[in-house]
């Protein structure tokens, strides 16, 4: 009917319409395939990403801000996307911007909790790998107070507190070791590593207490063995 063929003109094409169009619209994109790529990843769009890949763009191709396609999706979230370009395209999960911040620093920063932990468990990311300016991917959590991504670096990927964290003792807080400015830290972060620094001390009396006790029942032994010499 024409009321119908009305309504249908000018509708938006099917997802199998636009699989179908998506070699043709490229083709006609002058654009550099590294561009692409990274613009694609940051939208999440895992079929042009696969497309500009098969093309031959460079995975680890840099904008003028030195992000690569990995850098835009840990900014952005998508975690499918992200974790393509790890597992099987094979992106160098260490390349650093301009700042000298890693993908795993971009995750960290932005919250993306899915994200940390499969570039960490799937890709091997450098927990301790440091920007310009000092700041690892657990400073930056910190500071932008993602409590479930700052505990996870901790708790499951081995991060180290003292590398990233002092106490001020003028302020009695925790502040950041970085060049950065100094600013105050959420409040659930200083509680948590003021538990961590007593958990540590009393992790350490202990040990300290275990060796002496060794070395107590050890010294009969000891000082029999001395006699003899």
């Amino acid at each position: 009917a024409p009321a119908q063929k009305k309504a249908s003109h000018g509708a938006h094409p099917s997802a199998r319409e636009r699989e179908m169009l998506l070699p043709f619209l490229c083709s006609r994109d002058k654009r550099p395939p590294g561009k692409m790529v990274r613009q694609a990843a940051s939208r999440g769009d895992l079929r042009r990403v696969m497309f500009w890949l098969g093309k031959g763009a460079n995975i680890d191709s840099k904008g003028d801000d030195g992000y690569t396609a990995l850098i835009e999706v840990c900014d952005t979230g998508h975690l499918k996307v992200a974790e393509y370009l790890v597992t099987e395209a094979k992106a160098d999960i260490e390349v650093r911007d301009n700042l000298g911040d890693t993908a795993l620093a971009w995750a960290a920063y932005n919250g993306h909790l899915e994200i940390v932990a499969m570039l960490v468990n799937k890709g091997g990311a450098n927990v301790e790998s440091v920007n310009h300016k000092g700041r690892t991917a657990l400073g930056w959590a910190a500071r932008r107070g993602f409590m479930s991504v700052f505990r996870y670096l901790i708790e499951k990927a081995g991060a180290r507190v003292e590398d990233t964290f002092r106490r001020d003792a003028k302020r009695g807080a925790w502040v950041l070791r970085d060049r950065y400015s100094t600013t105050n830290l959420d409040m659930r972060i200083n509680m948590y590593l003021e538990e961590y620094l007593r958990a540590e001390t009393e992790m350490r009396m202990t040990a300290v207490g275990r060796d002496l006790e060794i070395v107590w029942m050890l010294h009969p032994i000891i000082a029999a063995a001395m006699d003899h010499c």
